[in-house]
């Protein structure tokens, strides 16, 4: 590279990160070289490499182990930096940093990235080996090997770490020709202590033989003794149609139980055929989240027919679009659902018809589609109780909050969108908590939370009462699919180019939301045109000009790089992608960052047209004019009295 080391310091790096792990038990071996001492028969310890040198006598060896202390330094640099590499790993994954991936790509290109504190274990492992000739006598050394190669290998053999499993075979017979090799040497081991070999002998056959006898009564007190299951609730849902929703719910449930005691998929499954085991002996309540097409899923109906058969407590929390399967449809189930795989488990059509008529029986928890965080508390509580009378309901304001500073805006008719933005809200709140210093209050841009406005695209009266009661700095965009064909969803954004809010962040729901092509905005104008000629908001010459500038502002939106949230995958996912956007949030908070800050040419049209018409309907409205600057900086806004003030 020509000693260009800036320009080359991935490869230079990497190349001596390869080194220092190569060499590794070599280097600390060779820098622990003057703490390795022999005796002699008149008590005198002599260096083993330089037998001139006596051990702990004269200046020659303290100077040998002064230079070995500040040599063992690099080694013990080396593990710090790694750990805190690896400390450093899940943020810069989530900031999508491929240069610092590449970079230190020797420490885990060769793991499974799920097991990648395996390179950690490596080194400290080989650490300790390094050391053990350090320690006095061959028995002691021997002795030490084994413990440290016995443990490595059970641990080895539970982890697996590395990607390839040839790899791993390999690792695995190294370790226990290693292994071998050090219990032979055992035999040519000099001055030896018979009375410490039999202590430690005992103490083997102590830790062999105990548990043995306490595995019998423990076996008899587990298969015949009270079980204590592991789950309280069980959510069986179709993740395509409620997989957010019963995200939602299990964050209620477990903030409501003080502990996480849900088991849903995608957290706690870790193999597919143990499913119905774990509802069978591991549940105390079956949740079945009742959605179109969820007791056509396999997976799930065999989720209802384990617990009826395990007599495990079934509760249907069910929306709009469920209804109890007919007679007709249990009937015919066997040509309905796929039996393959439920065939595999020991469960066929007569199973699935007896569970069937016993879920017919049972009470429902309806769910409203327009649900809230009140809804989904009322249900955990619901949900805690014995009783199979629930009753769960929304909480419906006069007016939104003018505490809060976050709009964040989604399709209401996608229940989905729904239970993601109130997912949101609810850790966008628990950052609140903890963070006293940065203050975000969201609220959900939605017409059934707020029972005096209709937030519609065509209602601008309500659009304007809504922006004179929050005066929000950030405007959170949910993307769903088909989001922009919902007319409360284009409300909002209207709300955002008259309220001028100066950030927006726009934020994909899953892999629901396609960005924007140019198919995309012609459907979008397409749709626009019909809202506003339906709504008769403006005369028909003008409504073209009023979508293009619309169309503009989404256009302007969509510069910004968006964000994503998956509300249905592993909370752990979950977790990392909503800090991303509470940080880019909290960031607004700090900074007052402009990042869409163009006033629409909209609304100034608007308020020229809406004048005109307030001089013609003199009897109806009271104009109020106020002094403005230019024509340009002009602002409407429409108390609920009806005034319009410009």
């Amino acid at each position: 590279y020509k000693f260009d080391l800036r320009a080359n310091r991935k490869a230079l790096v990497g190349s001596c990160g390869t080194v220092a792990m190569a060499f590794f038990i070599a280097i600390c071996v060779s820098v622990l070289t003057p703490l390795q001492c022999d005796d002699h028969p008149n008590h005198k310890w002599t260096v083993v490499e330089y037998p001139t040198v006596l051990c702990w006598e004269g200046t020659t060896h303290q100077v040998m182990v002064l230079l070995s202390f500040i040599g063992m330094s690099l080694p013990i640099c080396f593990v710090s930096l790694v750990c805190q590499l690896l400390r450093a790993f899940p943020e810069k994954m989530a900031t999508g940093s491929v240069n610092f991936l590449n970079t230190y790509a020797f420490l885990w290109e060769r793991v499974k990235p799920e097991r990648r504190w395996y390179v950690l274990v490596h080194l400290i492992r080989n650490l300790v080996v390094a050391m053990v000739p350090v320690l006095p006598g061959d028995f002691w050394q021997v002795s030490t090997l084994q413990i440290i190669f016995n443990i490595s290998i059970a641990g080895f053999c539970i982890a697996l770490p590395w990607r390839l499993m040839l790899t791993n075979v390999m690792e695995i017979l190294v370790l226990f020709f290693v292994l071998r090799l050090v219990s032979v040497a055992a035999f040519f081991s000099t001055g030896v202590d018979e009375n410490t070999v039999a202590w430690i002998t005992v103490g083997l056959c102590t830790v062999l033989v105990v548990p043995l006898v306490l595995a019998v009564p423990y076996g008899l007190w587990k298969r015949f003794g009270p079980m204590r299951k592991s789950y309280k609730y069980f959510l069986c849902h179709h993740k395509a149609a409620a997989g957010s929703f019963a995200r939602l719910l299990k964050l209620q449930l477990v903030e409501d139980e003080k502990r996480d005691n849900t088991f849903i998929d995608s957290d706690n499954l870790s193999d597919l055929d143990s499913l119905f085991e774990v509802v069978a002996r591991n549940v105390d309540n079956l949740v079945v989240i009742g959605t179109a097409e969820v007791l056509t899923r396999p997976w799930c109906l065999g989720e209802v027919i384990t617990a009826y058969l395990n007599n495990v407590r079934v509760r249907p929390v069910v929306f709009a679009d469920f209804d109890m399967p007919p007679d007709a449809f249990i009937k015919d189930i066997y040509n309905i659902v796929d039996f393959s795989v439920l065939a595999q488990h020991g469960i066929d059509d007569s199973h699935a018809q007896d569970a069937l008529w016993a879920f017919q029986a049972l009470r429902t928890i309806r769910i409203s589609k327009n649900f809230d965080s009140y809804t989904i508390r009322s249900l955990s509580k619901g949900l805690q109780t014995a009783s199979s009378e629930v009753s769960v309901a929304s909480h419906r304001r006069s007016f939104p909050s003018e505490e809060a500073n976050i709009v964040i805006s989604f399709d209401p008719s996608n229940r989905e969108a729904r239970a993601s933005a109130l997912i949101l809200v609810k850790f966008l709140r628990m950052s609140m908590a903890q963070d006293t210093v940065t203050h975000l209050s969201p609220i959900l841009f939605d017409n059934s939370q707020v029972a005096q406005l209709d937030l519609t695209i065509t209602n601008r009266a309500s659009i304007s009462s809504f922006a004179a009661h929050v005066n929000a700095s950030s405007f959170v965009l949910l993307c769903s699919s088909n989001c922009f064909a919902n007319e409360t969803f284009l409300g909002s954004i209207l709300w955002c180019s008259q309220a001028c809010v100066g950030h927006v962040v726009p934020v994909s729901i899953g892999d629901q939301f396609r960005f924007p092509s140019a198919a995309f905005y012609e459907s979008v104008r397409q749709d626009m045109v019909a809202m506003f000629a339906k709504g008769n908001v403006a005369p028909l010459e003008l409504i073209e000009d009023d979508v293009s500038d619309m169309l503009q502002y989404i256009k302007d939106i969509f510069k910004i790089i968006a964000l994503t949230l998956h509300t249905a995958g592993q909370e752990k996912l979950l977790e990392m992608q909503a800090s991303l956007i509470r940080d880019r949030l909290k960031q607004n908070m700090r900074h007052r960052s402009k990042t869409v800050s163009q006033k629409s040419r909209f609304f100034a049209r608007h308020s020229s047209m809406l004048s005109k018409m307030s001089s013609v309907e003199t009897s109806e409205m009271e104009v109020s004019p106020t002094h403005v600057g230019s024509a340009d900086a002009a602002d409407l806004t429409i108390a609920p009295s009806g005034q319009i003030h410009v």
